[in-house]
């Protein structure tokens, strides 16, 4: 039997495109010059939409620089699910230690992300719930394979945790408290703390994860969908 789907009317499409171009001006925008620097009016200017209009879309420009948030963090878990294809690697610790790297890479190179690293608590939620279908998956591979000993097999709480500490250790970086050369230090010490044993979490970040392949934010992204 056939599945009916719903078409948009011209409008829901006019808001739809909207939308979009609203939130890639300002991915465009601030991540060029940085999230403070950036104006509803630049946006809107360059997005070719009425000022006014944007409050149709935004509460403000933090609002706005959240939605644009959560889509970039849906894309680091797609590229790091591409990176995981591409090594052809199923070893469940591996795959946590590259995806961590390359979660703390994008922290501390992306001018966006700089900005919420100032506002960790913040960050972390977002982290938490726009990464949470990638994390608790690769949590259960896991635990699963025996690599994680998980605190009354609380993976809700590892999870948490695992949030904090990938967000903490990006700050640290940025801030100059660690070199960017620690990365795999801290890497190695995120991993201990989930329960792998030394040897293994120290094995699996000698290797220099790959560069991710490159893959068009989706800008449509909405958490929950």
């Amino acid at each position: 039997m056939a599945v009916a789907t719903t078409r948009l009317t011209r409008t829901e499409l006019r808001q739809r495109s909207t939308r979009l171009r609203l939130r890639e001006v300002a991915y465009e925008l601030m991540s060029r010059q940085g999230v403070d620097a950036t104006t509803i009016q630049q946006i809107t200017d360059a997005a070719d939409v009425g000022f006014g209009t944007f409050y149709n879309y935004a509460s403000s420009k933090e609002a706005l620089a959240q939605d644009v948030l959560d889509c970039m963090i849906h894309n680091v878990g797609e590229r790091n699910d591409l990176i995981t294809q591409e090594l052809r690697e199923v070893d469940a610790v591996r795959i946590v230690a590259n995806s961590v790297r390359f979660v703390i890479r994008e922290m501390t190179t992306n001018p966006v992300y700089r900005w919420w690293v100032a506002r960790l608590d913040l960050l972390v939620d977002r982290m938490r719930i726009g990464f949470a279908p990638f994390g608790l998956r690769d949590i259960d591979r896991a635990v699963a394979a025996g690599q994680y000993v998980l605190i009354d097999a609380n993976k809700e709480l590892a999870w948490s945790q695992l949030c904090w500490l990938m967000a903490a250790g990006g700050r640290d970086i940025l801030e100059g408290l660690h070199r960017p050369e620690d990365e795999r230090n801290i890497v190695e010490g995120i991993l201990r703390v989930m329960g792998v044993e030394a040897v293994a979490a120290h094995a699996a970040t000698i290797t220099e994860p790959p560069t991710a392949p490159h893959l068009p934010i989706d800008f449509s992204f909405e958490v929950g969908h």
